[in-house]
């Protein structure tokens, strides 16, 4: 999964670097500062001399092997915020060598973990996704479980309570019937990663209002209406066609006396 994020300052990476085991000065085209400047060595200044140390130097030679994998590198990293698993496949598809690549952005904090697991948590808790659900996911998206820890507290603070969440989908499912609304409401909150005590809890806490009735009485009384009328063309067999209608009322969550009243307001016999 990845998650937008602002843009950054355009640039691109090294492609050139001359330099020697004493006092150097990095020489950048002008479209190629972006590494130096931004992330490898945020402290250097460009056009002045700057002492780096023998690990630095060759650091930055290798580096300037792989330009074109690490100015896709940049591009990924100015426009979104990538899982570890999408950015190593990523990266795997463009870079000659991915994974020093993946572990060099890491390890200068060029790509932050921790921005990302907090974005994640964010966006999944506005979603309604139970806390261990978020846990689950971040582990499949190839966070480490050491890092995941850290924002215990933050998968811990308090959310849309569950009875809320559960009154939101009724009245998006506010069209269906009552038994229906619930059975998906059911599903979705199981899709969230709830358990089933703690979904139950949340349906007995659902606050059914006068005007809601009345939109899922009409429901029920168009759909019991079309029925009846679409049978009464397609069966001429009475006893055949209230067995129909029946089935596929009930099928529909109507209660078996809604079912009967209404047959009786037709003058069938039941």
């Amino acid at each position: 999964m990845s998650i937008t994020k602002p843009s950054e300052s355009s640039g691109k990476f090294i492609s050139d670097v001359f330099a020697s085991s004493r006092g150097i000065e990095i020489v950048l085209s002008s479209k190629e500062r972006f590494l130096l400047s931004t992330y490898l060595l945020p402290s250097f200044h460009f056009y002045k001399t700057k002492e780096l140390t023998n690990g630095e130097i060759e650091e930055l030679k290798e580096l300037s092997k792989d330009k074109e994998g690490l100015d896709y590198a940049s591009k990924l990293l100015k426009t979104r915020l990538y899982s570890p698993v999408k950015l190593k496949e990523k990266l795997k598809g463009k870079c000659s060598n991915y994974l020093r690549i993946y572990n060099l952005l890491v390890e200068k904090e060029i790509y932050d973990i921790a921005l990302y697991v907090s974005s994640f948590i964010d966006y999944q808790k506005e979603r309604g996704y139970s806390s261990s659900s978020i846990k689950s996911d971040l582990l499949k998206e190839g966070v480490d479980e050491i890092i995941i820890e850290e924002f215990s507290s933050k998968l811990e603070e308090e959310k849309i309570p569950l009875s809320e969440l559960a009154q939101k989908y009724l009245e998006k499912y506010s069209s269906e019937s009552l038994n229906k609304s619930k059975d998906k409401i059911r599903v979705k909150l199981m899709s969230l990663g709830y358990s089933p005590l703690e979904i139950s809890n949340a349906l007995n806490s659902l606050v059914v209002s006068s005007k809601d009735e009345e939109v899922i009485q009409k429901k029920k009384d168009e759909y019991l209406l079309r029925t009846y009328r679409s049978l009464l063309t397609s069966e001429k067999d009475p006893l055949k066609r209230k067995r129909k209608f029946y089935l596929r009322a009930y099928q529909r969550k109507i209660s078996s006396e809604e079912i009967l009243n209404f047959l009786k307001e037709q003058n069938e016999d039941v």
